[in-house]
């Protein structure tokens, strides 16, 4: 079974000047304390209280990573994800955390191309 690490928000947001530079938001590097937990706060308000680290099938912003059987489930995933994340045309503003929601409509379309790819 392999389970994907997130972090808790709580726990960051007392932890916020240890995430310096290490947090981008829409494109941009949040480089200060009050940044960090201004956008923690925003997470928090829709009910999440974690979030991932990485690319995770089924992430549950409450409960975390589900688990997966293989690491071909998640190594194929992750490929979905990157290229959801090339082609997706609300990177800026998608608040659905592309790469984990699969209902998305960019990595509906990424998994097609994925597709094809392992065919050749």
């Amino acid at each position: 079974m392999i389970n994907h690490i997130c972090m808790n928000i709580d726990g960051a947001i007392r932890n916020a000047k240890d995430l310096k530079g290490c947090v981008t938001v829409e494109g941009c590097t949040l480089n200060t304390v009050a940044e960090i937990r201004e956008w923690l706060n925003s997470q928090k308000a829709k009910g999440r209280r974690v979030l991932p680290f990485g690319y995770c099938k089924g992430f549950d912003f409450v409960k975390g990573c589900p688990g997966h059987e293989t690491r071909e489930e998640c190594d194929e995933h992750e490929a979905i994800c990157k290229i959801a994340s090339a082609i997706c045309e609300e990177e800026k503003t998608c608040q659905q955390w592309c790469g984990v929601y699969t209902e998305c409509k960019a990595y509906q379309e990424a998994k097609k191309i994925y597709e094809e790819r392992k065919k050749k």
